[in-house]
């Protein structure tokens, strides 16, 4: 009878019974190649979780519930709602996550909350209109669009029809982006 070189010939004994075969060097070399594989896809799948955990918990700190300002980005929305007449218009998240935004900027200075009438007024006043192919205008005055961005936020602030004074006086409290410009950002 041959030996074969992939088969070992040591057994493990217990009690005098055999139990099973050493393995070869090779097959041990393959099962530290598999188990290695499953560690990477374990820790893949881990890094993965931790990362849906992070964000997870990134939006319930944004939620309206966890907001320490959330009464003041209600009266926002709801001035909205009265000036630009939406009455039945929800405070959905992507509303007041827009106008949470704006409240949180804090460099180079916080907008007050006179910069949100005017930016409301302004929508009132001179909201972006887009005719339609049936003949009727849509009208874009959403407070999400309003408060989109600090441009956007601007440019309806610039609309808003008030006197000189007014304008100076949110002018001068208005944050300006670049920080370079002197006197009213308008």
């Amino acid at each position: 009878m041959k030996k074969n070189a992939d088969q070992p010939s040591l057994y493990v004994l217990s009690e005098g019974q055999v139990v099973g075969r050493i393995p070869t060097l090779k097959e041990c070399l393959a099962k530290i190649d598999e188990l290695e594989l499953t560690i990477a896809d374990l820790e893949r799948e881990r890094r993965y979780q931790r990362a849906q955990i992070r964000k997870l918990k990134a939006e319930l700190d944004r939620t309206p519930a966890h907001y320490d300002r959330a009464d003041e980005v209600e009266s926002i929305i709801n001035e909205w709602r009265v000036v630009c007449n939406h009455p039945n218009a929800r405070s959905d998240f992507k509303r007041f996550d827009a106008v949470r935004r704006l409240l949180d900027v804090v460099r180079p200075r916080p907008y007050p909350r006179e910069a949100f009438s005017l930016a409301i007024l302004g929508a009132h006043h001179d909201p972006r209109r887009k005719q339609r192919l049936n003949g009727t205008v849509e009208v874009f005055d959403d407070i999400e669009l309003v408060c989109r961005s600090a441009a956007h936020f601007e440019s309806f602030i610039k609309r808003a029809p008030r006197s000189s004074a007014t304008r100076t006086t949110v002018a001068s409290t208005t944050p300006d982006p670049a920080g370079t410009r002197v006197g009213p950002s308008f």
